[in-house]
């Protein structure tokens, strides 16, 4: 299991790669964390979800919980779509 305690996510590294994904200013971005494959939890919970407006994104509450220990690894962003409401 990787260290996560002291994670920055590079903003404009993720602006860029979200842009080139053609990502507009103004628009939802959909955020999934999943606990980590071999997490006895993994099983039994869907996620948890965040969203916000490109490009002023949750970066804090993105970086927390991937530091909280719990979702490292595995954060998804869905490609121009909405949450299913589960």
């Amino acid at each position: 299991m990787h260290n996560y305690s002291n994670l920055k996510i590079d903003r404009t590294q993720a602006i860029a790669q979200l842009k080139t994904l053609g990502y507009q200013d103004g628009e939802t971005i959909y955020l999934r964390f999943f606990y980590p494959d071999g997490d006895d939890r993994k099983d039994r919970d869907k996620g948890r979800k965040l969203e916000g407006e490109f490009p002023l994104l949750p970066w804090h509450k993105i970086e927390q919980m991937q530091t909280e220990g719990d979702f490292q690894e595995r954060i998804y962003h869905l490609l121009k779509g909405k949450t299913n409401a589960a």
